[in-house]
């Protein structure tokens, strides 16, 4: 009987990474389209900052000539050069917030694919610790603790990025305890 539940707190642990490494990749998927949205807002933002640089320059020159002033000499191209280069700053301006909001999508996203990753292998990880060790150390089922255990199992797996660890109660008269990470089955 021991060894059923040890195999079924295995599988139970290979199941908890494979879940675990579908929603890091669900969630990476999400931050792969943030990344996309922001670069188009970034597209739109640019456009709209050109169209007003442009609306601005010719305001600008329409009180010009209508002042009288020669446009393209003197202090009038002096204005509209700086108004050209203000509008010139603005659009690349919109374009790297956009690019600097989309690589941190980009870096979220990879950091959940890894997360992901990590946790199918501490998934596997934890079902061979479980497999090999699960029994034999403090509050395992051949240990005298093990007769005086809590009747829970509990997966030592950190907690990475939004995906939890697993708890689960084994209720009957079973009671396992499992650590899989720093489990050392010579100690005490």
């Amino acid at each position: 009987m021991e060894a059923f539940l040890l195999s079924a707190i295995a599988g139970s642990q290979i199941v908890s990474g494979f879940a675990n490494k579908s929603a890091a990749d669900a969630q990476a998927k999400i931050h792969e389209q943030n990344a996309d949205t922001a670069r188009e807002q970034g597209q739109e933002d640019a456009r709209r900052r050109r169209y007003l640089a442009r609306k601005e320059q010719g305001a600008a020159l329409a009180m010009m000539g209508a002042g009288g002033a020669r446009v393209g000499t003197g202090s009038a191209l002096d204005v509209m050069s700086d108004l050209y280069t203000q509008g010139a700053l603005n659009v690349r301006q919109a374009k790297y917030n956009a690019e600097v909001r989309a690589l941190g999508q980009e870096t979220a996203a990879q950091s959940a694919r890894i997360a992901g990753r990590q946790a199918l292998f501490e998934g596997f990880a934890g079902a061979g610790a479980t497999t090999l060790l699960g029994g034999f150390g403090e509050g395992g089922v051949f240990s005298s603790a093990g007769a005086k255990g809590t009747g829970t199992i509990a997966s030592t797996t950190p907690i990475t990025r939004g995906i939890r660890s697993q708890t689960m109660a084994t209720g009957g008269s079973y009671p396992i305890q499992v650590s899989p990470s720093g489990f050392n089955p010579y100690s005490g």
